[in-house]
C-alpha cells in the first residue's frame, strides 16, 4: 500500500511541474504583445514595413498579409499608410522582428499641417 501512495504522489508532483511550465510559457507569450501609438516616419511597401515614432523611440514593424489595416471601419492597405499619419500598432516580437497584428490609422496626415511641438514665432514686445 505504501508503494502505491509513493507512486501516486510522484505522478502528482510531476504533473504539477509540467502544468507550471505550460502556464509560465503561456504567460511569457502574452507579455511580448505591445501596443504603440505614434507618427509614421517611413513606409516601405516593397519590404512590407512601417516605421513608427512613439515617444523618443522608433519601431520598425513588419506588415503581413494577415495584418488588418483599418481607418475607422474602412479596410486599408499598406499603400494607404502615409508618412505623418498617426497610428496605433499592436505588435509582437517574433524571431527578432516586430510583427504587426493590427494597424489603425487614427489621423491621416494633411499637407501643410503643423508638426507636433512646432513653436509659434515670438511676439514683439509692446512699444517696439
Amino acid at each position: 500500500m505504501r508503494k502505491y501512495l509513493i507512486g501516486i504522489l510522484t505522478v502528482l508532483v510531476a504533473i504539477s511541474f509540467v502544468a507550471g511550465a505550460f502556464a509560465a510559457e503561456k504567460k511569457a507569450a502574452k507579455a511580448m504583445m505591445m501596443t504603440h501609438i505614434g507618427i509614421v516616419t517611413a513606409v516601405d511597401a516593397a519590404a512590407n514595413t512601417v516605421t513608427i515614432k512613439s515617444g523618443k523611440k522608433e519601431y520598425v514593424v513588419n506588415i503581413t498579409p494577415e495584418t488588418p489595416i483599418m481607418m475607422g471601419k474602412a479596410k486599408k492597405t499598406i499603400e494607404d499608410v502615409k508618412v505623418g499619419d498617426k497610428v496605433r500598432c499592436k505588435h509582437e516580437m517574433k524571431d527578432g522582428k516586430n510583427i504587426c497584428k493590427g494597424l489603425t490609422i487614427l489621423k491621416a496626415a494633411v499637407k501643410g499641417e503643423k508638426k507636433e511641438g512646432a513653436k509659434k514665432p515670438a511676439k514683439p514686445a509692446p512699444g517696439y
